[in-house]
């Protein structure tokens, strides 16, 4: 069970909550806007989950050093319109050719960024763009 997170150590990507089994962890917003999960401690059944998931807290950065890759587009109207190279279309064009779904960030309303998913391209290019923003996972990991 994670005893505590810090903000220094925690992304934001709420990947322990959606985990939980228990439903023990909520979120709370720091002063800046920022989502951070914080455990119910009563609710809590010590079961681990929370700790396999989270990148920042297991070995698994350390296990090993990864390769590095380096693609982009053969389409320069992709690569001109993507922040990615254009990879991120090529993956999401192969998903979809599959009968796939894609998920991704876009673009709600001016202020707001949420995580949904596509079976299409043309909605797929929804998630184009650059965000510098934390964006409202919802659902998507259970989805």
């Amino acid at each position: 069970m994670i005893d505590r997170i810090d903000k220094e150590h925690c992304c934001g990507c709420l990947a322990c909550k959606s985990i939980c089994p228990q439903k023990a962890i909520g979120i709370y917003t720091d002063e800046k806007g920022f989502q951070y999960p914080t455990i119910n401690n009563k609710l809590c059944i010590k079961c681990g989950l929370c700790e396999k998931v989270c990148d920042f807290i297991s070995d698994k950065l350390n296990e090993t050093e990864p390769d590095c890759y380096s693609v982009c587009a053969s389409d320069n109207e992709e690569v001109i319109s993507s922040r990615s190279g254009g990879f991120f279309s090529i993956l999401a064009k192969y998903v979809i050719k599959k009968n796939g779904v894609v998920f991704g960030c876009e673009l709600a309303n001016k202020n707001e960024i949420s995580h949904t998913y596509y079976g299409n391209i043309k909605d797929v290019n929804k998630f184009k763009g650059s965000k510098y923003v934390q964006s409202d996972l919802k659902n998507t990991y259970e989805e």
